[in-house]
């Protein structure tokens, strides 16, 4: 029914794609007013006395909802990243990152969350210290890998025989870590930007198949009814107006620019006490290693490599696979003389 309903409509087809378009920005546009003016105003705030940890849900300035857990019965404090998608195309518009107090009782308390900013996982990473401090309890990163006590788990290699994929250059006052790039990359990071940015491309090819299937479909239904049938192969040829080649184009040139945003080649710089991430020639960020707290590794819910000093946070993406993320925390604190087990 709905390929017969765009075969109708094929005359207005550039207008169709363009309002799916308009409804696609206008959707995520929405979803990031909404989490930029509520979400990194979390209503909950904690209070403790020596036996009791009373939560306070401010939803409202003459509504306040409290709540008690004993202190013994709270486990550890976690902090977790979490995707957040638009409502009508579920596309991702960022990631939250979360502190979530931990009962015994298998219960979660969602205390803390900040939202698209760099320093977010630092806020979320300062909310956290404070409240282990208070309640002297443990913390971690939930889902984390890594060789300090904020991991949940050890490093821990997925393909026994990995060979190492970043090369590193040791000079007396530096050490360069970065990653050389192998053909077989390619198919990953293509993967990855078919999905982030494929979107256009889908519509329009999707769009393209159902005007022809719905031709189909005519021809079909008037040799039925008509005894007619006189069905030319090249309209199976899906896009034949030259609007249709111009998107297209638009949607290639679209992925290709996000692919060459993903496989830049990333630097990393370990000069005395500094630590400098580049990619390119471009410094993203520059971290004081006095203050160096963990490095670990979050598989989910997008892999990252995270750096953390006590004002200050690092991540880095787009590696190959899994494996060259946990090679980067191993190469990282080889390079910075780290001993295992003790970041802190």
């Amino acid at each position: 029914m709905l390929s017969f309903i765009v075969f109708y409509l094929q005359d207005y087809r550039q207008i169709i794609i363009l309002f799916f378009l308009i409804l696609w920005y206008i959707d995520g546009a929405i979803a990031h007013r909404y989490y930029r003016q509520f979400k990194n105003k979390f209503p909950i705030s904690l209070e403790s006395d020596r036996k009791q940890l009373i939560i306070k849900n401010n939803f409202a300035a003459d509504q306040v909802i409290e709540s008690q857990v004993d202190i013994d019965a709270v486990r550890s404090v976690s902090i977790r990243p979490k995707f957040l998608y638009s409502k009508g195309f579920k596309q991702n518009i960022g990631t939250v990152w979360q502190v979530i107090l931990n009962i015994n009782n298998g219960r979660e308390l969602l205390v803390d969350e900040q939202f698209k900013s760099d320093r977010a996982v630092n806020r979320a990473f300062q909310q956290a210290k404070l409240i282990t401090s208070q309640l002297e309890i443990p913390m971690i990163f939930n889902y984390s890998e890594g060789n300090c006590t904020d991991a949940s788990q050890p490093l821990t290699f997925d393909d026994k025989f990995y060979v190492d994929r970043l090369q590193i250059n040791r000079k007396p006052n530096r050490v360069h870590i970065y990653l050389k790039w192998k053909l077989t990359d390619t198919w990953q990071f293509l993967g990855e930007v078919i999905a982030q940015a494929g979107f256009l491309l889908f519509v329009i090819i999707s769009t393209g198949f159902m005007v022809k299937f719905g031709s189909f479909l005519q021809e079909i239904y008037q040799f039925y009814w008509q005894k007619d049938f006189n069905f030319d192969l090249k309209n199976l040829l899906i896009f034949q107006q030259q609007a249709d080649y111009f998107i297209i184009l638009f949607a290639i040139t679209i992925i290709l620019i996000e692919g060459i945003r993903k496989s830049q080649t990333q630097h990393i710089y370990i000069e005395k006490n500094i630590l400098r991430y580049k990619i390119n020639r471009l410094e993203k960020a520059r971290l004081n290693l006095t203050q160096l707290e963990a490095i670990l590794f979050l598989p989910v819910p997008t892999p990252m490599v995270l750096v953390l000093t006590e004002n200050e946070a690092m991540t880095i993406n787009h590696l190959p696979s899994l494996d060259t993320y946990r090679e980067m925390v191993e190469k990282i604190e080889a390079a910075i003389t780290i001993s295992p087990n003790n970041t802190h």
